[in-house]
């Protein structure tokens, strides 16, 4: 195997995010997937997606066939990973139900599950919430983890890994591909390449995201080398509707807040099997206030219950 492209999460959906400007955010979403259909097309041997595919686990009947017919068009296979946006509750135990088993059994994407490339390349998995195997002692082997790791931290006292960090702990891959942090890194730790592509859309009109220029990574695996390949996109203008939109300091402390009633749930063990009781009991010891308990709940429902 010489070219893989890599393709970053893409959180393909169905309703169109507050202030971008398209009705029909469904079709921006094929549109997208097609580019990089048509790029693996012509330029790569695989496609290697990083996990959160959809953007909800249980996306809609109409979503999911069209996202069959844009890789029934492919000629390169196409693997992926399970992200928590992937899974109900963000649970692997919902792996098996999820929307990428079901584009598996429709024949138009693998799950990552130690397969091999060709030319003694092996892909492992570390979908969501999993540590990732032991790398083998032989051949050129491709670690692909949906994990938090990034260049710069997302907000003032977030705790973040680091790729030489995540390099030390899951050493000897040839080559590390990244998801969940949404904006791009390439970063070499000796002679191995960590490379998160970023986020495909742009969800969101905050500055950092919506500046953003969306893309994928082509990497030569002969030569241990990788290429950006940016996608068409809409300019800012036409795709964000900015009226009486200011970039708010204020919910810094909101995010700060955010940010260590995540970090106390982690540490207190207290966690069970429901992930909405866990965020209860989470934000009642926390004594978090209301803004942001309602901020927390509307993106929640707003996961489980958009289906249209």
């Amino acid at each position: 195997m010489s070219k893989l492209l890599i393709v970053g999460d893409l959180h393909l959906r169905t309703r169109t995010p507050r202030r971008r400007r398209e009705a029909d955010f469904e079709a921006v979403c094929l549109g997208k997937l097609r580019q990089i259909v048509h790029i693996g097309r012509t330029e790569a041997d695989a496609v290697i997606q990083v996990g959160d595919f959809f953007h909800q686990p249980d996306p809609s009947k109409g979503l999911i066939a069209g996202v069959i017919e844009v890789l029934k068009e492919s000629k390169v296979p196409w693997y992926a990973i399970h992200g928590q946006h992937d899974l109900r509750y963000h649970s692997q135990d919902a792996a098996k139900r999820s929307a990428l088993r079901v584009l598996e059994a429709a024949g138009v994407l693998n799950i990552v599950d130690g397969d091999g490339l060709g030319r003694g390349t092996m892909l492992f998995g570390a979908p969501f919430g999993q540590t990732p195997p032991p790398c083998p002692d032989s051949g050129y082997n491709v670690l692909v983890s949906h994990v938090m790791v990034g260049d710069k931290p997302l907000w003032p006292g977030h705790e973040l890994t680091g790729p030489e960090e995540y390099v030390r702990k899951n050493p000897s891959y040839s080559l590390y591909l990244l998801g969940d942090y949404h904006y791009s890194f390439q970063i070499k730790v000796g002679n191995a390449w960590v490379i998160n592509a970023g986020a495909v859309l742009r969800l969101t009109a905050d500055e950092r995201d919506r500046c953003r220029r969306p893309k994928a990574v082509l990497f030569d695996t002969d030569k241990n080398e990788p290429k950006d390949i940016y996608l068409d996109v809409a300019n800012e203008a036409d795709a964000f509707n900015m009226d009486g939109y200011t970039q708010d300091k204020g919910h810094e402390a909101e995010r700060a807040s955010f940010a260590e009633m995540a970090d106390a749930l982690r540490k207190s063990g207290k966690t069970g099997v429901n992930f909405g009781e866990n965020l209860t009991r989470a934000m009642d010891d926390m004594k978090i206030g209301k803004g942001v308990r309602d901020k927390t709940w509307l993106a929640y429902n707003r996961e489980e219950g958009d289906k249209a």
